[in-house]
């Protein structure tokens, strides 16, 4: 899934209950992955403290590939750890961490367009995404090619946005 070139958003849809979502990542007209958001522990009226989390998968044998959770505080943090709970990197707002606390870069507001990009330091393009309908289309750069951490925290950072 992190190797294609370019993924698609699809919309949240409901599952497991009131509050678990599902939200489908495809790539070259083919379903590669699926984000599941865990149903919140806590009563309705305590949903705004409970701490989110994403799990998401790749596909066809729903292998866990990494793991976003909100951290607590204000504004909202959120940790993304790989598959074998190693913490990859941090979102703080639009910005993105990688695991030593290093700043990767940043996400550039969306233009009348919808179109946004990630930037790394001197504006150097990490990738791009289109807010289209009902979902989000990324693009990665050919500055991460080979690099799944910084793929994941993209990934990670263009779903949070959402939440």
């Amino acid at each position: 899934m992190l190797e294609q070139p370019s993924l698609e958003l699809r919309a949240w849809t409901q599952a497991d209950g009131p509050d678990g979502r599902v939200r489908a990542l495809w790539a070259g007209g083919e379903q590669v992955g699926l984000v599941r958001q865990a149903p919140l522990p806590a009563p309705a009226w305590l949903g705004w403290l409970a701490r989110r989390t994403l799990y998401v998968y790749e596909l066809p044998d729903s292998s866990l590939v990494f793991v976003l959770r909100r951290a607590w505080g204000w504004p909202g943090r959120w940790h993304l750890f790989d598959a074998e709970e190693r913490l990859v990197g941090t979102l703080r707002g639009r910005a993105i961490f990688d695991g030593s606390g290093n700043l990767l870069g940043v996400i550039e507001s969306p233009d009348e367009r919808g179109r946004g990009r990630f930037l790394a330091m001197h504006r150097r393009e990490l990738g791009e995404y289109v807010l289209e309908g009902e979902g989000l289309r990324m693009t990665f750069a050919p500055a991460v090619e080979g690099n799944p951490f910084a793929r994941m925290l993209l990934l990670g950072a263009a779903l949070v946005q959402d939440v």
